[in-house]
């Protein structure tokens, strides 16, 4: 996806239409890579979603990575490896020192 910029060349934050989502996201990738001479073959994709599954398939080494049921299925049923990626613990942050007695 592309960003949205205004006048001035600043991002505005908004996502530029129109936005690459599912079959078409693996279509533009599929271009850029034969754009740019990116062997698909050898080529890694990591994510979590089914809406990936199309430029999953399309790599040589897919990665879903804590994949939701739809890619865990898919994964299954096509051998990809699945990354199992633990949460962080939850951080917290000290606002000062105090010394204990």
């Amino acid at each position: 996806n592309r960003f949205a910029v205004d006048a001035d060349g600043r991002l505005t934050g908004e996502v530029a239409r129109p936005i690459i989502w599912g079959r078409r996201k693996a279509a533009a990738a599929e271009r850029f890579c034969a754009d740019h001479g990116v062997d698909l073959a050898r080529s890694y994709f990591y994510a979590d979603g089914d809406e990936d599954a199309a430029l999953m398939a399309l790599v040589g080494m897919p990665r879903p990575v804590n994949p939701r049921p739809g890619l865990a299925a898919l994964a299954a049923e096509n051998g990809w490896p699945v990354l199992r990626v633990p949460p962080v613990a939850k951080r917290f942050r000290v606002s000062g020192w105090r010394v204990l007695k």
